[in-house]
């Protein structure tokens, strides 16, 4: 098996996935790094504070992609020359500050009304309305990490996938010697590196803006055909991302929905390698029949045994780095950690149905394993608290593997390749 590992690593494929899974680790620990001075700087309740209005962001950024995202990093895969790949760069980068300016004025209507939807986390309304004019950003750094994926440059999408922490740190340290830090102020300095990763990308890829109404019709042609299948699984997706702290802060407060969050923040490398791999090979996924063997296989084995060790690691280094209180997250981790093995499993069928545009079966497994979810947090969480939405979450992705191996194979038999 170490040959086999060795042999696969030391491909283009496998260097490309080294790479970028070596920014997706250095880009955990940057997030262990940025969890551990937020939670000292902002105490338990402004943590939860933070914690919640970032899955506010997150289910509201997927209102605003249309199909865009999705369509965009497509055409970009099969992209025949420079010259089409530039202008659809620069109509995915118009597209997507559209975006960002209609995502900053729906946050900032959603900020006057949050805190007597949530009763149990008062103060949250004024937080996310200063937050809002800068959520321009977020759509921004999507579609770069978007394009950089489909156009196969992975060195680009590594560096934009860290840089954002990489500048958030000695910021958020140079802010704090002077002003009081609050959730508030703590997102606006994430939105703000955001932002410089999404310029950082935009001048690397060069997009020719004089070709971007050319290129729009095929973009808009695209998002018609598959994206809105693709934005509908999103959507639902989207829902889904932060529903379950949603409903914690709701019947648990604040304190921990920041507990839950901890715990998520620290399983997110055992889907690192996945990640790295699926975006690899993606561009590939557009034209091949199939997943490589090697690479279903290497993928398995890392997402268990990176599970395993993660949670190891997690007993001895949470009460080293993190007051004593943050000790609950704890009790979830390991539930969490199955959960996030699962999402590994996943990341290579969901990359290949989604380079085959296969838009429709994407669409029925998200209304089914997000309904699954809704109903799961909804009756557990108050029952289970923290628990039970980590329940919720490895049912999830446990359906969502079976629906993907079906789909996939059910692809194998038909043999169509969607174009």
């Amino acid at each position: 098996m170490l040959s086999f590992l060795h042999q696969s690593l030391t491909s283009r494929k496998g260097q490309q996935t080294a790479a970028y899974f070596s920014a997706q680790a250095v880009n955990a620990l940057l997030g262990i790094a940025v969890a551990v001075i937020l939670t000292n700087a902002l105490g338990e309740i402004e943590w939860g504070r933070y914690s919640f209005i970032i899955s506010v962001i997150t289910v509201g950024s997927v209102i605003f992609d249309f199909g865009v995202h999705s369509s965009a990093q497509r055409l970009i895969a099969v992209a025949k020359s420079s010259t089409e790949e530039r202008g659809t760069f620069a109509t995915a980068y118009i597209a997507a500050l559209g975006l960002g300016i209609g995502f900053a004025a729906f946050l900032g209507v959603v900020s006057l009304a949050i805190d007597s939807v949530f009763t149990n986390q008062s103060g949250s309304g004024a937080a996310l309305l200063a937050v809002a004019p800068f959520a321009l950003a977020y759509p921004l750094h999507t579609i770069s990490l978007s394009l950089t994926k489909g156009s196969n440059k992975i060195v680009l999408l590594s560096v934009i996938t860290v840089l954002p922490r990489i500048l958030f740190i000695p910021a958020i340290y140079l802010l704090g010697t002077s002003l009081e830090i609050g959730a508030g102020l703590a997102l606006i300095l994430l939105l703000a590196t955001m932002f410089i990763a999404a310029i950082v990308s935009m001048s690397a890829l060069r997009p020719a803006f004089g070709l971007a109404k050319e290129r729009f019709s095929k973009l808009r042609t695209e998002i018609k055909e598959y994206g809105l299948q693709m934005y509908a699984a999103r959507v639902i997706d989207g829902l889904v991302a932060g529903f379950d702290r949603m409903m914690l802060t709701q019947f648990q407060g604040l304190a921990v929905t920041g507990y839950y969050h901890l715990a998520m923040t620290l399983s997110l490398p055992i889907s690192m390698f996945s990640q790295s791999i699926s975006a690899s090979y993606f561009k590939e996924f557009a034209t091949t029949e199939r997943i490589p063997a090697k690479a279903l296989f290497v993928n398995a084995g890392i997402s268990v045994v990176g599970g395993l060790a993660l949670v190891l690691g997690a007993l001895v280094i949470v009460p080293m780095i993190f007051n004593d209180a943050y000790e609950n997250t704890l009790a979830v981790l390991p539930v969490i950690a199955v959960g996030s093995v699962l999402s590994g499993l996943n990341q290579p069928y969901h990359s290949f149905l989604a380079a085959k545009r296969q838009g429709r079966a994407m669409r029925t497994m998200s209304f089914a394993t997000s309904g699954l979810n809704i109903v799961l947090n909804v009756i557990l969480v108050p029952l289970l608290s923290m628990i039970g939405a980590a329940v919720a979450y490895i049912a999830t992705y446990a359906l969502n593997l079976l629906m993907n191996l079906y789909y996939y194979n059910s692809f194998l038999k038909v043999g169509r390749t969607a174009e």
